[in-house]
């Protein structure tokens, strides 16, 4: 888990994904047959030459916020980057590019949930100017099994791919690996960075919220294996994509869980729509308290989701 906890402890709100792909050219430049970056700064490796040509995308950006105005006394108003969950805001602590910290507070308690209402106190006056992001805080943790931690919604399926492209030895298929960037603002990175290669098939690797608490309605629950999607609000699974991989799973005995998800997007609906179209569809892994900085993982629906992406590009 010394992987995932670097990937998920880094710096790297949407646009400024810089150091997370530097990490992970890093772990996987000597297991590639090519390796490039867009002008997007999507990260593409290839793996094998010859056979199906099949995409595996995830994204490396995580959500954070982004600086609007500056204030007296080192007060900073701000704006969201990316689906934050805003009743995680007031009282959260946040971390600048340059090191400087911040703690997220409201104007009234009774508006917790209005961004216009709330500041970063950052107790600085300069190295702080409009257009500076910042990034949640929140310590990495695993105890039995179970992973806490920061960006694990963005940076879970980086170590799932990152994991393929080094145990994967001599595909038989040509297998394109998209570390992409701008998920959390509209998928731009992995649309742009499928467009020139013309797959035949495409699975993204993504998160899903699982609600399976007191009181929540999910039907995706912690532990249950990784989730094959059927549909979330950007894609419906083909059917052949879908069929596979539950097959797959059925026969190698991997845990899984359908998804149909209405409120969640993925990767695989921009690449979907690339060129003439693309037969995609979706691995996730189930995260409670998503988009907040304290998201709860299973190394099990983890290690199953991984088990079910490498037999998928190799048959």
């Amino acid at each position: 888990m010394e992987l995932l906890k670097k990937y998920t402890q880094c710096f790297g709100p949407s646009g400024r994904e810089d150091a997370v792909r530097d990490i992970i050219i890093n772990e996987i430049q000597s297991f590639c047959d090519e390796i490039y970056t867009d002008a997007l700064g999507n990260l593409i490796a290839r793996k094998g030459k010859g056979g199906n040509k099949i995409i595996a995308v995830t994204n490396m950006d995580e959500t954070g916020v982004i600086v609007t105005a500056l204030e007296n006394n080192g007060f900073l108003r701000f704006a969201l980057v990316g689906g934050v969950d805003k009743r995680s805001l007031a009282g959260r602590r946040v971390v600048f590019e340059n090191g400087t910290a911040g703690l997220i507070a409201s104007e009234n308690d009774n508006d917790n949930f209005d961004v216009s209402k709330m500041y970063i106190d950052a107790g600085v006056d300069g190295g702080i100017n409009p257009g500076d992001m910042a990034c949640f805080c929140g310590d990495f943790i695993e105890n039995s099994g179970i992973i806490v931690s920061k960006s694990l919604s963005g940076r879970v399926g980086c170590y799932i791919l990152t994991r393929a492209i080094k145990e994967i030895k001599q595909p038989e298929n040509e297998l394109y690996f998209i570390f992409s960037t701008q998920k959390e603002v509209g998928m731009r990175g992995a649309k742009t960075a499928a467009y020139g290669i013309g797959a035949d098939y495409a699975v993204s690797v993504d998160t899903t919220a699982c609600d399976d608490v007191p009181g929540g309605e999910s039907h995706v629950r912690l532990g249950g294996g990784c989730t094959v999607k059927v549909m979330d609000k950007s894609v419906i699974a083909h059917h052949e994509v879908r069929e596979k991989l539950t097959e797959l799973a059925n026969a190698e005995a991997i845990d899984y869980q359908l998804e149909v998800n209405s409120n969640m997007r993925a990767c695989a609906g921009a690449v979907q729509t690339c060129g003439m179209g693309v037969k995609t569809g979706g691995i996730s892994v189930p995260v409670r308290n998503i988009f907040s900085p304290s998201e709860i993982a299973s190394t099990k629906d983890i290690e199953c989701a991984l088990k079910l992406l490498k037999l998928y590009l190799c048959r």
